[in-house]
């Protein structure tokens, strides 16, 4: 079930009448979405020097809605109190049992992740849509621009005034937004998205899912123990899907208003 609305990603799509950035609630959970319009942008960097982020590439986009920030503690526990979410997940065994409940949850697998979103009422956001809503269609090297300065991101590097040692709860920087509103997008904890890992092609795209098959998940967005390099909206790292950390979290999209 969860596979296939992964590749129904596109399916019902949203009202064009809508702007970036727009805002609705999301009943099941509470959770603020932001509106992302169609468009297309190009994906990747021929800059970074990681191979998995070439070759930059034209990708074609329809409008859908994203969450504003990660999924938190609270509204996870939300979905294991609905028995729709296992309980394993919250980290409960480990030093990470007593976060505060709007610090996003971690401990969650790819299957954990996606889980939470259909209970929800959306899936997680295919690798395409979620380097769109972070860097969007001016392709900034970051959700907020071109450089990294203070007061925007929870990592671990000078200009980042690391202090925390932990994750924050969502939302604490919102001089980091992204163009349509998408807070910690880069930085505080590592996030899924939908797609197995792949090369990336080197011709036009449209509202791309990735292979049916693989071995590992992508992340994206970096965590608090991360440096500069990390917080590039192009990084791309692959994972186990059964994997899990205390620096793994992740939110969801919709491609219809939940």
């Amino acid at each position: 079930m969860i596979e296939t609305a992964i590749q129904q990603a596109t399916a019902m799509p949203v009202t064009e009448a809508l702007e970036a950035g727009e805002t609705m609630i999301r009943t099941m959970d509470g959770m603020t979405l932001v509106y992302v319009p169609a468009g297309l942008f190009m994906m990747g960097s021929e800059d970074s020097g990681d191979r998995d982020e070439m070759p930059v590439h034209q990708v074609t986009l329809d409008a859908f809605w994203m969450d504003q920030t990660e999924v938190t503690q609270s509204q996870y526990r939300m979905c294991v109190a609905a028995g729709q979410c296992a309980a394993s997940a919250l980290f409960e065994n480990t030093d990470w049992d007593a976060p505060a409940p709007q610090q996003p949850v971690v401990g969650v697998t790819w299957f954990d992740a996606a889980d939470y979103c259909q209970w929800a009422g959306g899936r997680l956001p295919t690798e395409a849509e979620w380097e769109y809503a972070a860097r969007g269609p001016e392709g900034y090297t970051y959700p907020w621009g071109n450089d990294l300065h203070t007061g925007v991101v929870n990592c671990y590097e000078s200009v980042c005034q690391y202090e925390y040692d932990a994750a924050t709860p969502v939302g604490s920087f919102p001089e980091g937004a992204s163009w349509v509103g998408a807070l910690d997008m880069a930085g505080n904890v590592w996030e899924w998205v939908a797609d197995w890992a792949y090369p990336y092609p080197s011709t036009p795209v449209t509202n791309p899912t990735g292979p049916d098959t693989g071995q590992y998940r992508v992340k994206r967005g970096g965590d608090f123990y991360n440096s500069e390099d990390y917080m590039r909206s192009t990084y791309r790292e692959g994972v186990e899907p059964a994997e899990y950390s205390y620096v793994l979290g992740f939110r969801c999209a919709s491609a219809q208003s939940p």
